[in-house]
């Protein structure tokens, strides 16, 4: 089965429904309250379990996963700094009264999952009502000390923020903090040039190939969840867990698809140069550089002779001197500087100051002299009225590239290096 047919197997569970993202006002006091064995009954692998905490449900269900997790193990590392097995971690998807956060909302169900071989193992906790939320952040306290990291999509900014409000509020002991990677991020600094927004739903279309159809819409959750404490339709808070047990397989796919990106750039179907400046710049962001050199040169066989060029090759060179390859990032900061010695001054600086070092007066100074004669040139054109018209780093470019003229002169001590009037 492949990943389409995955999240199709899921999809014909379900069908549109409305909503609204405000947080919902609780149901009066003497409302009608359900029976949660009445929900249970709808949900295949559910159970009603009564604890000191209140009452609880307790979904577990298992999907198929025909997808490859070993390349997961180095992302995982790399990102989160420690060395990290996919099967021990737990994938965690709220569903909340609000969509908005703050101490006044809540997450009334909460999706945990965790790799097993070729399945998903999920188990979602669902309070049936405001006052088993106690036992709902227990349980999950003890399921997430199980795990050794946490993966998510938009957990960093909503999920576990909201949970550890909660934890707060109720004066209820919060689980230990873990490693934890933010899909979200990820996938918006790979393909964000692909999508309008990176909410879940778009990624799916762009990096899954998968369009939801029939879903319960996120949105919808907190008024399913006041028309369900209010004694209304059961089969509509039936669909919000299976909604969330989708967001579950769809985080874990992405991460399969986002890790054999990063682990085979050149492999499976990538090509836009934006797909490998997103992975070089996110894999030089968390320190992995020799990743970073490998995606910034498939970026450069795709670009031109443009201003992007220019930045890439910068990049690269910076990315080639953190790893020691001093002969790549020269032979860069030439091509820069003999190609675009105004926007590349990084580069003419790199190639002045590896002359200065080696006592290349004259060699050092011609080359930052011709670039002062060039900016000036630009400037000239440029000028309106007196005023020069330059790009504000350009104007700070040419000011550095001036003084270090001077430092050159005076270091050398040589008159021959002199300065235009």
């Amino acid at each position: 089965m492949d990943l389409v047919d995955q999240l199709n197997a899921l999809k014909g569970r379900t069908r549109q429904r409305g909503g609204q993202s405000k947080a919902p006002e609780k149901p009066p006091a003497d409302a009608v309250r359900p029976d949660p064995h009445a929900l249970a009954a709808l949900l295949d692998g559910t159970e009603v379990l009564e604890g000191p905490g209140g009452t609880l449900l307790v979904r577990r269900v298992e999907c198929s996963l025909d997808a490859d997790f070993s390349p997961a193990a180095e992302m995982l590392a790399s990102a989160l700094g420690a060395a990290t097995e996919p099967a021990t971690v737990g994938f965690l998807d709220t569903e909340t009264t609000g969509l908005a956060g703050g101490t006044g909302t809540v997450a009334f169900l909460v999706g945990l999952a965790q790799i097993d071989g070729d399945r998903l193992r999920v188990e979602q906790i669902f309070m049936p009502d405001y006052g088993d939320e106690p036992a709902l952040l227990e349980r999950l306290r003890v399921r997430l000390a199980g795990f050794r990291a946490l993966v998510t999509y938009n957990g960093k900014t909503f999920d576990m923020p909201l949970l550890r409000t909660r934890w707060g509020l109720q004066r209820e002991r919060e689980p230990e903090e873990m490693p934890h990677l933010d899909l979200l991020h990820v996938a918006r600094r790979f393909f964000s040039h692909r999508m309008r927004g990176c909410g879940l739903a778009n990624v799916e279309r762009a990096i899954l190939n998968f369009e939801r159809e029939g879903d319960l819409p996120g949105r919808a959750a907190p008024k399913a969840y006041t028309r369900y404490l209010s004694g209304h339709e059961l089969e509509t808070m039936a669909e919000v867990f299976r909604h969330n047990e989708t967001d579950l397989l769809a985080t874990a796919l992405l991460l399969a698809r986002l890790a054999a990106f990063f682990a085979r750039p050149a492999e499976r179907g990538w090509g836009e140069p934006g797909d490998w400046l997103g992975l070089a710049e996110w894999a030089e962001q968390i320190g992995h550089h020799e990743r970073a050199r490998d995606a910034f040169r498939l970026a450069l066989g795709t670009l031109g002779a443009t201003p992007q060029r220019t930045r890439v090759e910068l990049k690269l060179a910076d990315v080639c001197r953190r790893l020691d390859r001093e002969d790549e990032a020269r032979d860069l900061w030439r091509e820069v500087a003999e190609r675009d010695p105004l926007a590349g001054w990084p580069a003419v600086r790199e190639i002045v100051r590896w002359h200065e070092s080696r006592a290349e007066w004259g060699e050092a100074f011609r080359t930052a002299d011709a670039t002062w004669q060039r900016f000036e040139q630009v400037r000239s054109l440029r000028s309106v009225g007196g005023e020069a018209r330059l790009p504000t780093a350009w104007r700070q470019w040419m000011g550095e590239c001036e003084r270090l003229r001077e430092s050159l002169r005076q270091a050398s001590g040589e008159e021959q290096l002199t300065l235009p009037i």
